[in-house]
């Protein structure tokens, strides 16, 4: 072998290690931006898991305060109807007096 070719193999195991060394540093690199992705998918996972939940809480206070207005209503119904019956029976027993005893 000789000096020349012993130079250029020389120079391609430089070069195969320098490529070498590059490609190391791309797979720390891949390695490195993988496991940010994954951090941050596990970050928006919590995040929308905690805000499906608030919603979900909320929407059962809306509809909870919603039950208890319309019992409530349901309540002031009752009255108002029971007070017109008095009212109407009432008037009917009146106006019935009045034929019997007129």
């Amino acid at each position: 072998m000789s000096v020349v070719e012993a130079e250029k193999i020389s120079k391609l195991e430089g070069r195969v290690e320098e490529l070498s060394k590059r490609v190391d540093d791309i797979k720390s690199d891949i390695n490195y931006l993988r496991n940010e992705v994954i951090a941050t998918r596990n970050e928006m996972r919590n995040e929308i898991t905690s805000l499906r939940n608030d919603m979900r809480s909320e929407i059962n206070n809306l509809r909870n305060e919603m039950n208890n207005r319309i019992k409530e209503l349901d309540k002031k119904l009752d009255n108002r109807f029971l007070w017109v019956l008095g009212v109407q029976i009432t008037m009917w027993v009146t106006i019935i007096l009045t034929i019997l005893f007129k």
